[in-house]
């Protein structure tokens, strides 16, 4: 069976301190069976890859109120707020995976 999937890049944190996270890295499938700490690392790849640098020194950044109300105040226009990620293609039969490649991403 092919299995299409929205997914988006999650990559480490350094210091990342604001709410819980998943520490797994990689492509990550949104789904409504995501934990807590995959909502967690979903919302931080978001805030990291719209307002942050991937190295922001995070134990500096006291208030994650900040960090998402930026997020919130983005244009709202289409587009406008992004993440690394795409569609993965996946082959139960064969076992073969596709993930994203680079400017493959859901907003375009």
């Amino acid at each position: 069976m092919l299995l299409l999937q929205p997914v988006i890049q999650v990559v480490p944190l350094n210091g990342f301190a604001l709410w819980p996270i998943s520490t797994a890295g990689g492509w990550l499938a949104l789904s409504e069976g995501l934990s807590a700490d995959q909502v967690g690392s979903a919302v931080a790849a978001i805030a990291a890859y719209n307002h942050h640098h991937r190295h922001t020194d995070w134990q500096a950044v006291q208030d994650p109120m900040e960090t998402v109300r930026h997020l919130v105040n983005i244009d709202p226009e289409a587009g406008a707020l992004v993440v690394a990620g795409g569609l993965r293609l996946t082959d139960d039969i064969g076992g073969v995976t596709i993930d994203p490649g680079c400017c493959c991403g859901l907003e375009t």
